[in-house]
């Protein structure tokens, strides 16, 4: 029931706090709790918590911290994460601010270098796919039947930690400065100028139609096209 507490806290830090600091060692700790966590006691809520926090990560700190974060865990665990949790689940993720957070941070995966070669690149398809359908408002609500995310625990006192830069909680957007859309649009146009074709590829083998249309749109609203 205080899951969300904890990761209010870890997201305002790794959002307040100078993203040299925080690699190597702290980011790394706090990946082996949360993938602990995950592996022992999964549930919807926590994976609606997890996902937009491991996107702020991604934002903050590159998706090189992520991905050699979960390489110290075990090898490839991203593609795991990706392939069981992120991409299965990222539609459920239901606080507007969190669903930007997945949006930026998948943006950042799917137009990296690192997802331009396999075992990612055969993600970018679904990547894109998924960003577009938060983008655009779809839902997929989680079939578990769990408690109110505003439950709070009779035995949990959370006054101490209601600091008063955090008085906004999950509801605060930590990029007010980024529209998702431009953002998508931006590092689509990057990507591909640095390397031509292969995000065109994808689009064109690998995107549901519906989705390509509304990138392209977003491409022209950033007085873009693609290349």
């Amino acid at each position: 029931a205080n899951d969300q507490h904890g990761m209010t806290l870890l997201s305002t830090i790794f959002r307040a706090v100078e993203p040299s600091r925080l690699k190597g060692g702290l980011c790394d700790a706090v990946l082996g709790v949360l993938m602990k966590r995950l592996e022992v006691a999964k549930t919807a809520k926590f994976v609606r918590l997890l996902l937009p926090f491991l996107s702020l990560l991604v934002v903050q700190l590159g998706v090189d911290s992520l991905m050699e974060g979960l390489n110290k865990l075990q090898m490839g665990l991203l593609e795991v994460l990706l392939t069981r949790v992120w991409l299965p689940e990222v539609a459920s993720v239901t606080v507007p601010m969190e669903r930007k957070l997945c949006a930026l941070g998948m943006t950042t995966m799917v137009t990296s270098p690192q997802f331009m070669n396999e075992p990612y690149a055969k993600h970018r398809g679904p990547l894109l796919n998924a960003i577009i359908a938060i983008l655009e408002g779809i839902r997929v609500d989680s079939a578990e039947n769990e408690a109110p995310e505003d439950e709070i625990a009779e035995d949990f006192h959370v006054a101490h930690a209601q600091l008063a830069w955090n008085q906004a909680g999950r509801t605060r957007d930590l990029f007010p400065e980024v529209e998702p859309k431009f953002f998508l649009a931006s590092k689509f146009d990057e990507a591909s100028r640095a390397q031509p074709g292969i995000l065109n590829q994808v689009v064109q083998t690998a995107l549901e139609p519906a989705a390509a249309q509304l990138l392209s749109q977003y491409l022209s609203a950033a007085g873009l096209s693609l290349q």
